[in-house]
C-alpha cells in the first residue's frame, strides 16, 4: 500500500525525501487536504445553523401581530370587528386596537406587533356585553418574530330589556 501511495504522489510533482512512505509534498498535500475539509465543513456548518434556519421560516422585515382576535356576535355568528374596541394592558403599557377600515363583513383586529408581554385583553361595543381575558401570553419565536396568539371572541347581546 505503502509504495502504491509514494507512486501516486511522485505522480504528482518531484519527490524530494522519503521517509516513512511520505515525502515532504505528501506531508503537505495531506495539511492541505485536512485544513480544506475543516473550512468546507465550516462553511456547511455555517449555512446550516444561519443561512438555512433563515430561509426555511419565511423572516422578513415585516412586522407579526402578535395578538389576533376573531370578533363575532355570540348568537348569530355575524361579524363584530368593524366596531369593536380592544384594550390590551401589559403592566403600564396600554394599547387600543380596531379593525382596519370600516367594512361591516370583517371578523379580525389585530395588533401588539413584534411586542412580546402578558396582556389583560378586553373588547367592547355598542349593544353587547364586554368581553375580558387575562394572562395572554405574547412570546417570542423564530426570527425575532413574536408568536401570534389568536383568540376566538364571541360577544353576547345585551337584552333589549336592559
Amino acid at each position: 500500500m505503502r509504495g502504491k501511495r509514494v507512486a501516486a504522489l511522485q505522480d504528482e510533482g518531484p519527490v524530494r525525501s522519503v521517509k516513512r512512505g511520505f515525502n515532504v509534498e505528501s506531508r503537505s498535500l495531506i495539511a492541505y487536504g485536512i485544513v480544506r475539509r475543516v473550512l468546507r465543513g465550516s462553511l456547511v456548518l455555517a449555512m446550516t445553523l444561519y443561512v438555512l434556519p433563515v430561509v426555511g421560516c419565511g423572516c422578513s422585515g415585516d412586522k407579526k401581530a402578535g395578538l389576533i382576535l376573531e370578533v363575532t356576535d355570540a348568537r348569530t355568528g355575524a361579524p363584530l370587528a368593524s366596531e369593536a374596541v380592544v384594550t390590551a394592558t401589559d403592566g403600564a403599557f396600554m394599547t387600543r386596537l380596531y379593525a382596519r377600515g370600516d367594512d361591516p363583513t370583517t371578523t379580525r383586529v389585530a395588533g401588539l406587533h413584534e411586542r412580546e408581554g402578558t396582556y389583560r385583553v378586553r373588547v367592547e361595543r355598542k349593544g353587547y356585553r364586554s368581553w375580558t381575558r387575562n394572562d395572554i401570553v405574547v412570546s417570542n419565536g423564530f426570527c425575532d418574530h413574536v408568536k401570534t396568539v389568536t383568540l376566538d371572541v364571541e360577544m353576547t347581546p345585551l337584552d333589549k330589556s336592559s
